[in-house]
């Protein structure tokens, strides 16, 4: 029995939609300007794969931006990303204070 392939949510794919048909383009002149199959790019479009970090980059640049190589993540994906920028943040603040606290200490020490 063949299982269903989830369906991966993501903006790019919306973006990638978005810009094919603003700039009146083929499915299959974006698979070529990219270096994939047709079969590729529909996936893409359906949410049934997402492209490799190389591919994003060509399709920024294709786009000119107008599709980010982030806008491929999902939700969770940017949500993990978000909290890891916190916890570097927390981490940095935390070590800004135990030095406050360790020159403290040392200014301590030889002011008496």
């Amino acid at each position: 029995m063949e299982t269903k392939r989830e369906q991966i949510l993501s903006r790019g794919q919306n973006m990638l939609r978005a810009f094919v048909e603003s700039n009146m383009l083929t499915q299959k002149a974006v698979a070529k300007h990219i270096g994939v199959s047709l079969g590729t790019v529909r996936a893409w479009l359906d949410g049934k794969a997402r492209p490799r970090a190389e591919q994003r980059l060509l399709l920024h640049v294709m786009t000119e931006g107008e599709v980010g190589e982030m806008s491929w993540l999902t939700d969770e994906e940017l949500y993990q990303i978000h909290n890891a920028t916190q916890i570097k943040k927390t981490t940095r603040a935390g070590n800004w204070a135990n030095q406050e606290r360790e020159i403290g200490a040392r200014n301590a020490k030889t002011n008496s």
